[in-house]
């Protein structure tokens, strides 16, 4: 290689190289600092319930439930209860269908997208109680 190509060819390379993939700027759950949206339907529902994903756990889902006319309320939503749960910005497949994750792929997928990936520990549940103004998380079915 000549001396006057090495320096053309790592331009070209820093070039093309640097906007590939998904950018931050284009993922909507980057875009602040909360936890995927998600829409949740439970049997006999109408409507799928939107929620904030704080949380996946084994059994139940912890979110942010905002209801029109109340104030915003931590919920746990147990499994048992859920028919499907999707993520429109992310995919129209559901994540939990007939009261079990899917996979353990997608529920490893969805965990990294709420807002507390590590899940939430007895003082992080207390704090999160604290600021919805709850003493203990509302139960959804």
């Amino acid at each position: 290689m000549t001396p006057t190509r090495a320096p053309l060819i790592l331009l070209l390379a820093a070039v093309l190289g640097c906007p590939a993939g998904t950018m931050a700027k284009n993922f909507q759950p980057a875009q602040e600092p909360r936890g995927i949206q998600a829409d949740v339907r439970l049997p006999g529902s109408t409507k799928p319930l939107p929620v904030e994903l704080l949380a996946l756990q084994d059994t139940a889902l912890i979110a942010v439930w905002r209801p029109a006319a109340a104030p915003a309320q931590l919920v746990i939503i147990p499994l048992r209860s859920i028919e499907h749960v999707r993520c429109p910005a992310i995919s129209q497949s559901s994540f939990v269908k007939d009261g079990a994750y899917t996979s353990p792929e997608l529920r490893a997928r969805f965990a990294l997208l709420a807002r507390y990936p590590q899940g939430v520990s007895p003082e992080l549940m207390t704090l999160l109680l604290g600021d919805y103004g709850q003493t203990v998380p509302a139960r959804l079915r």
